[in-house]
This record gives structure tokens, C-alpha cells and sequence, in this order.
């Protein structure tokens, strides 16, 4: 089952929820990117290490430089498996994410100043409870 978005992002006076990291690391998305377990479903958050697509580039004999990697950080929805769920639901605009530091995107929060995972999740009104 796909998560549902939150209902609020931020922390602005409401209730912080909690999210559970399930995986670290997700080897079938970009580096690096974990898979968190909500209340109500999953979420992937991916945070471009830019320093770790430009080693994997290299080892595949790839012509890379770090400033070819633009840094970011995005959330989607997800199912129990860490398949992206696509927010808007419209393939013609590729995966949407709920949360984006793309000022191009699509996403249902944009928010330029995200850096780490953490970020993201305080971002979308979540708190991390336990690690795997």
C-alpha cells in the first residue's frame, strides 16, 4: 500500500510524527537514499551524494566531474517494497516527488535549503524514532 501525503509539511506548531528507517541505502535508487516506514505507508528519500555518482561513473568508465552532479534532496511516496509511487500520477512528467529542492519540480513542497535525510523528514512533519 502507497503511503498518503502528510497532511502538513513543517513542524509549525503541530505534532511532530514519527517515520522508522526499514532500509539505508536503497542499492536500485540514486546514492543515497533510504526507505522510512510512516504511519500511513513508506517514503524514499534520496539525497544526491555527489562524490559517490561520480566515483560509481568512474568505475563504469564514465567521463565525470563533481560539478556534473547537482546536489539535492527529494521524497516520494511508496509502497512496502521501496517502489516509488508517483504523487501526481502522471507519467508524462516522469516520477513526482512530494518534497524537492528542484525548483523545477513538480513536487508538492518545494524547499531549496534541504541537505540530509533528517532535513526532509523534519520538512514533511516527521521525527525518526528508531534505526535499523
Amino acid at each position: 500500500m502507497a503511503s498518503e501525503p502528510p497532511e502538513s509539511s513543517g513542524s509549525s506548531g503541530s505534532e511532530m510524527r514519527t517515520v522508522e528507517l526499514i532500509e539505508s541505502d536503497v542499492s536500485w535508487m540514486c546514492p543515497v537514499t533510504h526507505l522510512y516506514k510512516t504511519q500511513a505507508g513508506h517514503l524514499l528519500v534520496c539525497v544526491r551524494d555527489r562524490a559517490m555518482i561520480v566515483e560509481l561513473a568512474q568505475d563504469l568508465g564514465v567521463p565525470i566531474f563533481p560539478s556534473h552532479v547537482p546536489l539535492g534532496v527529494d521524497a516520494f511516496l511508496a509502497d512496502e517494497r521501496g517502489q516509488v509511487v508517483d504523487y501526481d500520477g502522471n507519467p508524462a512528467n516522469g516520477l513526482t516527488p512530494i518534497l524537492s529542492t528542484d525548483s523545477r519540480s513538480f513536487a508538492m513542497t518545494i524547499d531549496p535549503d534541504l541537505r540530509t535525510h533528517e532535513d526532509a523528514l523534519e520538512a514533511l512533519g516527521y521525527t525518526l524514532t528508531k534505526e535499523n
